[in-house]
């Protein structure tokens, strides 16, 4: 069974990963919950699959989580954002 951080790929902008529509305004209650459901699953899924899966690769879909969500959550770097997807 695959675990969810696999799908957390780099072909997904930061919008895809929460599932929000590309654009400078967003909903940041929203953000932040799908940013906890997430973290959670990933750290479930993680601890579901037990010795079967590289820990360096959780840790790298949790650092994508987090790098997202920290561009989306600031407007100033969420705009610099729009403007690198759109260069």
């Amino acid at each position: 069974m695959p675990v969810r951080f696999i799908v957390l790929n780099s072909a997904k902008n930061y919008f895809q990963l929460f599932d929000l529509p590309v654009s400078f305004e967003i909903d940041t209650g929203l953000l932040a919950e799908r940013y906890r459901a997430l973290v959670r699953a990933t750290r479930e899924e993680d601890s579901q699959a037990g010795e079967s899966v590289d820990r360096s690769s959780v840790a790298l879909a949790l650092m994508r989580i987090d790098e997202a969500h920290r561009v989306l959550a600031d407007p100033q770097s969420r705009a610099e954002y729009l403007l690198d997807l759109y260069a």
